[in-house]
């Protein structure tokens, strides 16, 4: 078991919101792949995308649509709640994350108890 303080949650348990493309058939996209702690912002992602794909290809049957998240993976250190330059990050699955972590956080350690260190807290220090 890690024995690290943890003084901050990765898990925020409130709902979140995005934005994605549905397709004929039922297939559905994200858009950016934000995700959005409220409704409006990601209302004013859909409406965005939608009016530019409505312009460029106005008898499309695909339609942009808000997909609700029952909860959100957020990046910053466990211990210290430091975020890799000041880079503001949630994701829909925690694979998404440890992707995100992998790609653009060096030094920075995720593991499977739902925990990110930075460089500092890192146990590779």
């Amino acid at each position: 078991m890690d024995d690290r303080p943890i003084n901050y949650d990765n898990v925020d348990r409130s709902p979140h919101y995005s934005a994605a493309w549905r397709f004929p058939g039922g297939g559905i996209t994200p858009t950016s792949g934000v995700l959005y702690p409220d409704r409006d912002s990601a209302e004013s992602e859909q409406r965005s995308w939608q009016q530019a794909h409505r312009r460029q290809t106005p008898d499309s049957d695909v339609t942009v649509v808000i997909i609700r998240h029952e909860l959100a993976y957020c990046l910053g250190c466990a211990t210290c709640g430091e975020r890799p330059a000041d880079l503001v990050c949630r994701t829909a699955s925690w694979d998404e994350m440890r992707e995100h972590v992998r790609h653009y956080c060096p030094g920075w350690q995720i593991t499977d108890e739902l925990t990110i260190f930075c460089p500092t807290h890192s146990e590779e220090t």
